[in-house]
């Protein structure tokens, strides 16, 4: 599948501490995602739609693609319409679904709708069981033009018998989070920032620091593209400048890594105080 969005990540301003560069980057770098309460086709039969709603919002979490704005609440809304009022000092749009991630800059915003659920009663069996079958239709929107930029259509039902139709549901729900996991991940490729240039030879980088550690679900053996981005134009354009592999999970938000080409550009790079990103691929 291809993908199409970018998580951008900006590096700050850089200090030449000998031996070392280091960058003035403290902070996750990941894009921030909304993720809405869903709707149902069925607007009689809503019992089942929070429950659906807070399994696919685990799933985008355990991802650690991004910095994930929870907006499946009226509760967790209105903690979001209150921090982007103080953050932009303005009031926002609380009946707009995606006004308050669009007050805390979520890039883009995460809804669905749920299908006609479907339950069948086994009475062939003893005790007799329920399956279930579950539609679902995911919606990846771009947060400030509102626009729709990606949508998939998804079915799980359940593989074997359950007692009762909420188990069958949520072995259904089961059933659809590989789905929906690789979904994301193949849409939403992980980038980061380089914390810091850990060891340069005759002005290349071998070694560098990334803002990206255990939480990121980073492992040792990550290879990332990196590439600076030129912005003169009026948008981002992205230069490949080297390559880059995890030699050490150092803990939660840090990693070394070994630069295998591009020493030279990633050192420039830094140096002259470039946007600098690290795509994982694989």
């Amino acid at each position: 599948m291809k993908r199409l969005f970018t998580l951008v990540s900006f590096v700050g301003v850089v200090c030449l501490l000998s031996p070392f560069v280091l960058c003035a980057q403290n902070e996750d770098s990941r894009m921030k995602v909304g993720v809405t309460g869903f709707t149902n086709s069925d607007a009689n039969d809503t019992k089942y739609v929070s429950s659906i709603t807070e399994r696919v919002l685990s799933v985008v979490q355990r991802t650690n693609r991004f910095l994930v704005i929870d907006l499946t609440s009226p509760e967790a809304r209105q903690e979001a319409l209150d921090q982007a009022a103080q953050n932009w000092n303005k009031d926002w749009d609380s009946d707009d679904i995606i006004d308050p991630a669009k007050g805390l800059n979520a890039v883009y915003t995460i809804t669905g709708e749920i299908g006609d659920i479907k339950f069948i009663k086994l009475t062939s069996s003893n005790p007799n069981g329920y399956k279930s079958t579950l539609p679902i239709t995911i919606k990846i929107i771009e947060t400030e033009s509102g626009s729709v930029v990606n949508s998939k259509y998804f079915e799980a039902a359940t593989p074997e018998r359950q007692l009762t139709p909420q188990d069958a549901l949520n072995r259904a729900l089961n059933v659809l989070e590989p789905l929906l996991t690789d979904y994301v991940l193949n849409n939403f490729p992980l980038e980061l920032s380089i914390a810091r240039i850990e060891t340069e030879k005759k002005g290349k980088a071998t070694e560098v620091i990334l803002f990206g550690g255990s939480s990121f679900g980073i492992e040792k053996g990550a290879v990332f593209e990196v590439a600076s981005i030129d912005r003169s134009l009026g948008g981002a354009l992205p230069k490949q400048i080297g390559v880059i592999k995890v030699s050490e999970v150092l803990n939660d938000k840090f990693s070394k890594a070994s630069v295998k080409n591009g020493g030279e550009e990633i050192s420039r790079a830094i140096s002259n105080s470039q946007e600098v990103i690290c795509t994982l691929v694989k």
